[in-house]
Formats: structure tokens, C-alpha cells, sequence
């Protein structure tokens, strides 16, 4: 049994889904825009469940945010280009 509390969130396939999505465009998306582009593709997956990848994937620095809200938008996303 593994009880090392210290353990890294993994990947997990909702995670992968969304980075393999906005790795295939050149803007930044939404988590709206980019649920309804992975409902699209036939993938079951909750805005919720997009809204907490996102989060996961940016606290990893593998994604950046930029706060339009100021603008009348959301968050939104893409992938950090290293």
C-alpha cells in the first residue's frame, strides 16, 4: 500500500485530453470553448473536470493563463511555447 502523502498528481487522461487539444492551436481558448471542442471530438467530459485540469496543468507551468475578465471574458489558456 502506498501511503507517501508527498506523491505528484499524475496526468491523468481528462489532463491529457485537454493539453493534447490546445496543443493543436495557436490561441488561447476558454475552458468553455475548450469543453465544447472535447464534447465536440465525442469525448465525455464535464466543464467542472476541464475547469480543474486547466488549473492542475497551469499550477504544473505547463500551461499559461491570461485574465480577461476585466474584458468581459474568462480565463483562458495555452500551452506555455518553450
Amino acid at each position: 500500500m502506498n501511503t507517501d502523502h508527498t506523491a505528484q498528481p499524475r496526468l491523468t487522461r481528462q489532463r491529457q485530453l485537454i493539453l493534447d487539444r490546445l496543443e493543436q492551436v495557436d490561441e488561447f481558448l476558454t475552458a468553455q470553448q475548450l469543453h465544447a471542442a472535447l464534447r465536440g471530438e465525442g469525448e465525455a467530459i464535464g466543464l467542472a473536470t476541464v475547469y480543474r485540469g486547466l488549473q492542475w496543468l497551469e499550477e504544473a507551468g505547463i500551461i499559461d493563463t491570461i485574465d480577461l475578465i476585466s474584458a468581459g471574458a474568462e480565463f483562458v489558456w495555452n500551452i506555455i511555447k518553450r
